[in-house]
């Protein structure tokens, strides 16, 4: 981004405490719409990222059950938060 972020954006929010619970939805579905989180998501070990995947069938969407876990891809050199880094950003911070 050309200005950056707020503290607040990534400190302390919603997002960080599920996924330092271990588990976040991506996507879900409400109704027949597919939803999605917004935000800025942390990537840590050990976290269980789920999405929800359809397949388009006689003319309908219709939702995969069971479907394979989600493969975690890493830009570059990166690496999944440590439980610390993430400790840190469970922190609020800024206003």
């Amino acid at each position: 981004m050309k200005a950056g972020r707020k503290c607040g954006e990534c400190h302390g929010t919603d997002i960080v405490k599920q996924v330092q619970n271990g588990k976040i939805s991506l996507t879900w579905l409400e109704g027949k719409d597919v939803k999605h989180i917004k935000g800025v998501i942390p990537v840590a070990a050990d976290t269980e990222y789920n999405c929800v995947y359809q397949d388009y069938q006689n003319g309908n969407w219709v939702p995969i059950e069971n479907p394979p876990a989600t493969k975690l891809q890493y830009a570059g050199f990166g690496t999944p938060l440590t439980k610390e880094q993430l400790k840190k950003m469970a922190m609020p911070m800024g206003k």
